[in-house]
């Protein structure tokens, strides 16, 4: 009987994982994706606005960098990451030569996906960073898409920024599937 009751315990966790196994939530609120091992956190509620050469910082205090994507499936995960409601993340991509095509991920990873909208990037800005657009969906009334990315200026003066994603590699042990 005991052994019966483990071996459905087993099924039932190798079920849940196959079923919810994309996600896992640790302590602190990161949520690992598990196709690139890596843990992810959203930050909006950090008590002061953050240009994105702040919210780099912030994330390298947590032992992290500004999000860095490199597929559709990453890039729809940091997305249901996100509050909803036209919300403008910082993603950790910035310009870093003379061209706004220049770009690199501030953790230093290759530059091999992109997600921008029609006509990004675009060199308007005194420094050039990218952020990504979440909403529920499309606006037909707005010039934003969900899920694009955008180049916004890093200046410190620009203040239409205010969220971030952080990833850092994943920790050992989860907390809790979700």
């Amino acid at each position: 009987m005991v052994a019966f009751f483990h071996v459905l315990v087993m099924m039932s966790i190798l079920f849940l994982s196959k079923a919810y196994g994309k996600t896992a939530v640790r302590e602190g609120g990161w949520k690992i994706f598990r196709e690139t091992s890596f843990e992810y956190k959203f930050y909006r509620d950090v008590p002061a606005w953050r240009p994105f050469e702040d919210a780099e910082n912030y994330c390298r205090n947590k032992s992290a960098h500004l999000v860095s994507i490199h597929s559709d499936a990453e890039n729809e995960f940091v997305n249901q990451l996100l509050e909803k409601g036209k919300t403008k993340v910082w993603i950790g991509l910035k310009q870093v030569g003379n061209s706004v095509e220049d770009m690199s991920w501030t953790d230093g990873s290759p530059y091999d996906f992109a997600n921008w909208a029609w006509g990004e990037p675009k060199n308007s800005h005194t420094v050039n960073a990218a952020y990504m657009l979440a909403s529920p969906d499309p606006d037909p009334l707005q010039s934003e898409v969900p899920r694009r990315w955008y180049v916004g200026d890093g200046d410190p003066s620009w203040k239409e920024v205010d969220t971030f994603v952080c990833k850092r590699k994943a920790q050992r042990h989860i907390t809790e599937k979700i």
